[in-house]
């Protein structure tokens, strides 16, 4: 099957830089009780509820330039952000919002 072209003009659209992306996978029920994420939240002033990050709609936490999935994404996906289908969801979450399209 031929590709219609979309998915190189998408993928040529964003050249990002970046001077650090952390990556990691938990099922902590409070995310906020890790020592880096605690970290964060105290530099940056970041609201957190229950033990959780409270996220915009595109995954940011706050002002500051973290996003999260899996467990820490929970307040704002459901019950689903720490399976596959909410790592998905959260990934095109995120994807948007870089790219100014949620």
């Amino acid at each position: 099957e031929e590709c219609c072209g979309a998915c190189e003009e998408r993928a040529s659209v964003v050249d990002e830089r970046f001077d650090l992306v952390v990556l990691a996978t938990g099922s902590a029920l409070s995310p906020c009780d890790h020592p880096l994420m605690q970290h964060i939240a105290l530099q940056w002033g970041l609201p957190t509820h229950s033990g959780l990050p409270v996220l915009s709609d595109g995954l940011r936490w706050g002002a500051s330039p973290v996003y999260c999935t899996g467990a820490a994404a929970t307040l704002a996906i459901g019950v689903d952000a720490s399976n596959l289908s909410g790592a998905r969801e959260a990934g095109l979450r995120i994807a948007n919002d870089i790219l100014g399209q949620c």
